[in-house]
């Protein structure tokens, strides 16, 4: 340690004090790598065993991660407890979880694989595959405690970190500003992550040109160096297998080349061993962190030295995270970088009264409900503490004025399909949303809706649209047989008033008419009969719904409660050329209904999921009297008209229900990580309790001649990059055939699945 041994002499001929203050200072380098960088902590791990602080650290990507939460005054064993129970699949993933998405806007997310942004009047392509809106709040949650702090040299340890100016090719040293930005900045992995704008340059992944960054900590005037790189070498010839290793190495080699000369400036250099664990093994962080303990303690007896000899001309005091209140007082809120949409509009959604105290969970909250609009790619807040409270500063990037979504999906009930959605924003009124959504499907399907915000801080909306329907619809006898197939088109318009205050619930009122075409199919015996029926009617649904689950398919927790009643104010039938006698529907007739959906998750394992489900629904349905539409259409895995639902073991739409329940239950079971096995059985009654309520009101018309049914259901899902791979089979006890089922993707109706 000859330098050591300089600088002790030095020191000591100059005169200085040993204290905290003077001395040699040692600076930490942490190298970028993606996961591999977990392998910092369990160096920070054996310095802090050994008895060395750094007084400067510098980082890149990861290195940036671990360094800037490290600089805030976290320890190593806090580093520890945040990598081991993140959950790093939401949190490097494009999608948040559906519990934070607005309630208006649930039906219509989670279930695309291609989201294209729509400028003017072209699609183009997105900047990067994931805006990391769950990894800026999570970076901005643990700074909270530094959030007033701008200049990086105020920090607990002086702190760096390292862009790249992707207009330019420059590194950028991150030194001041907001440090959760700079972090996620410095981590932008192009491609991968979007880009991240600071001072007017567009930042990327520093790893790119300035992966560690060895000079800059000796400029914040390190006198040691502690250099940890958790990069590989370069592979040889023979290794360079693919076009995608070929790629990869191109991207890298001039970074590889800069670490190799920065490493030359190191004092102490720890490389830990990581193969054959990747930038992707997020989900082996106590594997990494194991890996950069060994590694550092294969210098522990060098590092125990530079401790000792460094406590000879100095103290290290750890640095410790500066202490906040429980809860924060929010005394005023701003919003920056909006342009479309208005603060009202946003401040309405956060929905923080002027003096409201609110804890770190419940501010999170409050911003994933903002960004739970979909109006924004990433919300980002900053706390400023005051005296008086502190000022909310929320900044937002908003989204394109458009976007255009694709799904292809296929099951064996429906057959395959190309899902379109396109959203418009702002589309002639300002706080708007357009929506037209398409299935070009053998069971095809249309859906649009314009939204608009209404209220003082936006609390309320309207909306109008139209659905559309089509299916065969067979019918069968009392023994399951069928007996004629028509082909049914039906066109649902509506008129919403609706609350939007609460992100999982919402209450309203519609308007609707219905009007539904069936038409027998060719060759069938009903074409003796008539050529086509129609049915009109017209009602008023007031309505609550409640969403929280987690996601749509394979949700692990949540529940979801819709609760609505239907007034028919008027119906109406007309059969076009019968040949036979038919009962024209009553237009003086009233039809009520009641229904209620209710469905939760049980997570009781990290593995294990159990799960329930309750349908009910009452009418006082009289035969001949309502139309074919407002029967509900029961049976099969996954049928898509517009009252529909499963009943494992039967085949699809096999019972038209009048008034009916339906109880399921089940359990999951994850064998890997995406790979997942469900049991569950269903029951049908048709009988009780409607039959308590009095049979005057309350017409039973019992499913094929049975009041109650039981099935079961056995199910194997991949969760897929493209949507779930599922293989099921079931079965109605007492029945000798069972029933099978093949799908991959979304479709449009009961997007989420058991």
């Amino acid at each position: 340690m000859p330098r050591l041994l300089l600088l002790a002499i030095l020191f000591y001929l100059s005169g200085f004090a040993v204290n905290a203050q003077d001395g040699p200072k040692v600076g930490l380098v942490l190298s970028g790598g993606g996961a591999k960088g977990m392998a910092h902590i369990g160096v920070l791990k054996v310095l802090e065993e050994v008895g060395i602080y750094p007084d400067y650290i510098t980082g890149t990507s990861m290195g940036a991660v671990v360094g800037g939460l490290y600089a805030c005054g976290y320890s190593a064993a806090q580093l520890e407890e945040i990598a081991l129970t993140a959950d790093w699949d939401i949190l490097l993933a494009n999608k948040t979880l559906l519990s934070n998405i607005a309630i208006e806007h649930k039906d219509f997310y989670g279930r695309y694989q291609l989201n294209l942004p729509i400028e003017g009047f072209s699609i183009g392509l997105p900047k990067g595959l994931i805006e990391g809106q769950e990894l800026s709040e999570f970076l901005i949650r643990l700074t909270t405690p530094v959030h007033e702090i701008n200049d990086f040299d105020n920090l607990p340890i002086p702190f760096r970190c390292i862009g790249a100016d992707i207009a330019t090719g420059d590194p950028v040293v991150l030194k001041s500003g907001f440090l959760a930005t700079a972090i996620r900045a410095s981590m932008a992995i192009p491609t991968v992550f979007t880009p991240v704008k600071i001072d007017g340059r567009l930042l990327v992944d520093g790893g790119l040109v300035h992966n560690f960054p060895v000079q800059d900590v000796i400029k914040m005037g390190a006198d040691i160096v502690i250099g940890v790189s958790v990069g590989d070498s370069l592979l040889n010839e023979d290794q360079l297998g693919s076009l995608v290793d070929i790629l990869s190495q191109a991207t890298f080699i001039a970074s590889y080349k800069e670490t190799q000369r920065q490493i030359t400036y190191t004092d102490y250099y720890i490389n830990p061993i990581v193969k054959p664990y990747t930038t992707s093994s997020f989900n082996s962080g106590d594997s990494l962190i194991l890996r950069g303990e060994q590694a550092a303690r294969m210098q522990y007896d060098v590092l125990k030295a530079l401790a000792d000899s460094l406590k000879q001309l100095r103290t290290f005091k750890p640095a410790t995270l500066p202490k906040i209140d429980s809860s924060f007082k929010i005394s005023s809120i701003s919003v920056e970088g909006n342009k479309v949409f208005s603060d009202e509009l946003i401040i309405g959604k956060l929905n923080i009264p002027p003096g409201s105290s609110l804890t770190q969970v419940e501010l999170t909250s409050r911003i994933s409900a903002v960004y739970g609009m979909l109006n924004f790619d990433r919300v980002y807040y900053e706390l400023l503490h005051g005296p008086q409270g502190n000022t909310l500063i929320v900044n937002v990037k908003e989204t394109t004025p458009g976007t255009a979504a694709f799904n292809l999906h296929f099951d064996s009930e429906n057959g395959a399909g190309l899902m379109v959605n396109l959203t418009f924003r702002n589309l002639g009124l300002n706080n708007t949303r357009l929506l037209l959504e398409a299935d070009i499907a053998e069971t095809p399907y249309f859906h649009g809706n314009y939204f608009l915000y209404i209220g003082k801080n936006q609390n309320h909306a309207i909306s109008i649209g139209a659905k559309y329907f089509a299916d065969e619809i067979p019918s069968f006898d009392f023994s399951g047989t069928k007996e004629f197939i028509y082909k049914s088109k039906l066109t649902h318009f509506y008129f919403n008033v609706q609350n939007t205050e609460f992100r999982n619930s919402t209450f309203g009122l519609r308007v609707f008419s219905d009007l539904n075409t069936l038409k027998p199919v060719v060759g069938d015996s009903l074409t003796r009969l008539f050529k086509k029926l129609t049915y009109t009617n017209f009602g008023l649904r007031p309505y609550f719904n409640y969403n929280t689950l987690n996601r749509k398919a394979l949700p692990t927790h949540g529940k979801r409660i819709s609760v609505s009643g239907t007034v028919h104010l008027y119906m109406n039938g007309n059969l076009t050329e019968p040949t036979a006698e038919f009962v024209d529907i009553d237009p003086n007739y009233t039809l009520l209904s009641f229904d209620a959906e209710y469905e939760q998750y049980f997570p009781v394992h990290p593995k294990i999921t159990l799960f329930t489900s309750h349908i009910i629904r009452l009418t006082n349905f009289k035969e001949g009297k309502t139309n074919i539409s407002d029967y509900y259409l029961s049976g099969g895995f996954k049928p898509n008209f517009m009252l529909s639902g499963a009943f494992w073991g039967a085949d699809k739409y096999e019972f038209k229900l009048s008034s009916f329940y339906r109880g399921a239950g089940g359990i999951r079971y994850a064998m890997f990580k995406s790979l997942f096995l469900t049991g569950a059985v269903n029951y049908l009654e048709t009988k009780y309790p409607m039959a308590w309520m009095g049979d005057d009101f309350f017409d039973i018309i019992p499913a094929t001649g049975k009041d109650r049914r039981l099935g079961w259901f056995l199910n194997v899902t991949l969760n897929t990059l493209v949507g779930p791979l599922s293989f099921g089979v079931a079965n109605e006890f007492g029945r000798q055939n069972f029933h099978h089922y093949l799908s991959l993707g979304f479709n449009f109706m009961n997007s989420h699945q058991f």
